[in-house]
């Protein structure tokens, strides 16, 4: 089923990046306050693609600055617990006025942040997909960059913090294309076997590992497609929120369908492992994390179940064989 060549494989292992953005090495602690003239959808949340123009200030130890910007919310969604919501609002900076800053180059984001008052759980979870964006750019050559921040919402002309959390900087899907020198395609003009099928595997094994219910290879649900050079459109998750791993359910690895496509079994063991050798680069990872320790031990178990289950290759085998999409 795989399109895949040594070659091809050769290549998305040394892809050719832009050097990583400034906001994305800045290291400090990154503080971001938004004057939205619809911050009221906090409380009921009635999205809207509609822009509106409002004030972006940010602050780090090293830099602070005012933009006027224009703000719109995404309609689409990821499945939402009772007692929160996660709307992606998209920030339009001026370029212009960019120039000099840390966000030079960077005009573009869509900022995930929780729209009601902000209780420990989500913060957890919210700490837990960004952590699952780190483990996923170690393991797989093309990623979004994401960044932890803190933001607050107030709402214009009347000066009421309607929203104080932790938030998350996403790249623009175009935005990371270009950083790979690609673009992106459609994804409804493609068939997921024309896919690059290493990465496809990789993307596959990873979204099962952290239990992600949220996207399909079928439909290429959850995923942006990149095409670059002369190879295969390469896959790129793009969220991880309704995962077990964010969501910190216990988990036995089997009880969670994988959802890859029916690549060789030899190219599914290969990169399994491939993904058991990260073990230890993702247990330092969570490690280095700022969760508190009790949500790191429940973190670490959880990969360290994963990989010893996923270890047992008959077991890996006949799993993979009845529950892969087949065509």
């Amino acid at each position: 089923m795989g399109m895949n060549t040594p070659n091809q494989a050769q290549m998305i292992d040394t892809i050719t990046m832009i050097p990583y953005p400034k906001i994305w090495i800045e290291h400090s602690p990154l503080e971001l306050e938004l004057d939205l003239p619809w911050a009221e959808f906090l409380g009921s949340y009635s999205p809207s693609k509609e822009s509106h123009k409002g004030s972006f200030s940010y602050k780090t130890n090293h830099e602070q600055g005012t933009f006027k910007a224009k703000f719109s919310v995404v309609d689409e969604l990821n499945e939402k617990p009772d007692f929160t919501c996660f709307p992606i609002i998209c920030i339009d900076l001026p370029k212009k006025q960019i120039n000099g800053s840390i966000w030079e180059g960077q005009d573009k984001y869509q900022l995930l942040i929780l729209c009601d008052t902000p209780i420990k759980e989500d913060t957890n979870s919210l700490m837990l997909e960004y952590l699952a964006y780190q483990l996923f750019q170690k393991f797989h050559p093309v990623f979004f960059y994401s960044r932890l921040c803190r933001v607050n919402i107030i709402e214009t002309g009347k000066a009421i913090k309607i929203s104080s959390s932790l938030a998350l900087l996403i790249e623009y899907p175009n935005e990371m294309a270009k950083r790979y020198r690609g673009k992106l395609l459609d994804l409804y003009l493609l068939h997921p076997n024309f896919c690059e099928s290493t990465t496809m595997a990789r993307v596959s094994l990873f979204e099962w590992m952290i239990g992600n219910s949220n996207w399909s290879v079928q439909r290429l649900h959850g995923l942006q497609l990149v095409s670059m050079r002369d190879f295969p459109p390469v896959a790129v998750p793009l969220y991880f929120s309704n995962s077990k791993f964010v969501k910190q359910y216990v988990q036995n690895p089997f009880d969670t369908p994988y959802k890859g496509i029916c690549s060789s079994e030899e190219l599914l063991l290969n990169e399994m492992q491939r993904l058991i050798s990260f073990q230890d680069e993702f247990l330092r990872l969570i490690d280095q994390s700022e969760l508190p320790i009790q949500i790191q031990s429940k973190a670490k178990q959880y990969i360290i179940e994963f990989m010893n289950a996923a270890s047992k290759s008959a077991e890996f085998q006949e799993f993979i064989h009845d529950q892969c999409q087949k065509e």
